[in-house]
């Protein structure tokens, strides 16, 4: 018995993420929501780090953390060795951020502890859960906001309830959307509807399409394997 309060203390502990005050407990079973994004840490630049190492390693965290109907963006922190140091859930994004604090606080008392990532997101962040918290925000959008619409692309235009942050490109022969999001590391200053009326062209291919939006600063998500 005392063996057993020990661990479950000894868990808790481990779970109480100070930067972002993601404290999990047996008794509280949730995570808190995130800070403004301008008081945690940046996040992690891919092109500081392995892309296999870095894409292995969220894809470890998504699986460990992230339930398969979660709509909600999750946020880890990351110390200077590179240990997690905060868990939270950015309930500005995406839908059904409630509930996601409460599944993500389970998933975490069920590891017990998180693997260390790699040197390259020391200090930094990573963004769980990306491509679906954001389709769930572009939905919800497209009935608040005006909608632009190109060949195959979709954005809306500037609107005081959503940013224009984001383009749907359905791509011929994929059954979801690709997905461009306003990059954080590159901050572009154009609109989603500016670059989407520029980049698209009837007479360009998908390629070149990509291309012209990926040069506004805009960041490709693919629909992740289900």
């Amino acid at each position: 018995m005392e063996t057993t309060r020990f661990l479950q203390s000894a868990i808790a502990a481990a779970l109480c993420l100070a930067p972002l005050g993601a404290c999990v407990t047996k008794e509280s079973a949730s995570v808190r929501p995130c800070p403004p994004l301008e008081s945690i840490q940046p996040a992690v630049d891919p092109a500081t780090c392995d892309e296999r190492e870095l894409a292995e390693y969220t894809a470890k965290l998504s699986d460990q953390i992230i339930d398969r109907n979660m709509r909600s963006l999750v946020r880890v922190g990351f110390d200077d060795e590179a240990r997690v140091t905060s868990v939270c859930v950015d309930e500005r994004a995406g839908r059904g951020g409630w509930n996601a604090r409460r599944d993500v606080a389970d998933h975490l008392l069920d590891m017990g502890s998180i693997p260390h990532g790699p040197i390259c997101v020391a200090g930094k962040r990573i963004d769980l859960n990306r491509y679906e918290a954001k389709l769930a925000e572009a939905k919800d959008a497209q009935g608040w906001c005006r909608v632009v619409v190109g060949e195959r692309m979709k954005a809306i235009a500037p609107c005081a309830k959503f940013e224009s942050d984001w383009i749907l490109y359905d791509r011929a022969g994929v059954m979801r959307p690709y997905l461009y999001v306003k990059s954080e590391v590159a901050k572009p200053t154009v609109s989603a509807s500016e670059t989407l009326s520029r980049c698209g062209r009837t007479e360009r291919g998908f390629e070149e399409q990509s291309e012209c939006i990926q040069a506004d600063g805009f960041e490709l998500l693919t629909p992740p394997e289900r």
